[in-house]
């Protein structure tokens, strides 16, 4: 029986236009995938809820770089800020920064331990909230207490863990690298 291979836009960038169309549709399923969660985001009625839209892009950030642009990124950064009603362009730039920084590590990050990459997400939840709200502060505007940004960067990191869990299962999305020996903590990836 013969191995079947998994498609990706990487493996399919030399067939190209088939190459550039695989590339697009994993792009409109990041786009899709963000939409998605900035609607349960934003949606009325839910009280504190995990930065959702971080999630789903640090996911992607990590997992499938090239099929997470940085200007989808900042697009949908800025969606989410002119629908909240917050300051336009804070929001996004934090969120811009944290999946960069995530992206700029994703190759030791798929390596590692689910628990080493939860760490690092948490801390670029961290600047994803806190560049936002230290914006904010040296404009001289009212900034959210200390204690609600905590809370929604501590709902980002269990967030993110379920975020995983599910477009693992859901869309089958997992790293082309295989972790180091001895790195892996919670079973395959």
């Amino acid at each position: 029986m013969p191995r079947r291979r998994r498609f990706s836009a990487e493996a399919a960038e030399v067939g190209g236009l088939s190459g550039a169309v695989a590339r697009g549709a994993q792009v409109a399923g990041f786009a899709f995938a963000g939409w998605l969660a900035l609607s349960i985001e934003l949606a009325p009625g839910l009280g504190a809820t995990p930065d959702l839209l971080f999630c789903v892009a640090a996911f992607w950030a990590i997992r499938r770089p090239r099929s997470a642009p940085a200007a989808a990124i900042l697009a949908l950064g800025l969606a989410r800020d002119l629908l909240d009603g917050g300051p336009v362009g804070a929001g996004a730039l934090g969120l811009l920064a944290a999946t960069e920084l995530l992206r700029a590590q994703g190759a030791t990050l798929r390596r590692r331990s689910l628990l080493v990459e939860g760490v690092h997400v948490a801390a670029a939840a961290t600047i994803a909230a806190g560049l936002p709200w230290l914006l904010v502060g040296l404009t001289l505007a009212d900034t959210p207490l200390v204690a609600d940004v905590a809370r929604r960067i501590g709902l980002t990191a269990v967030g993110w863990l379920a975020t995983v869990f599910a477009l693992r299962g859901l869309l089958r999305l997992r790293s082309d690298v295989t972790p180091a020996d001895g790195d892996q903590m919670f079973g395959k990836r």
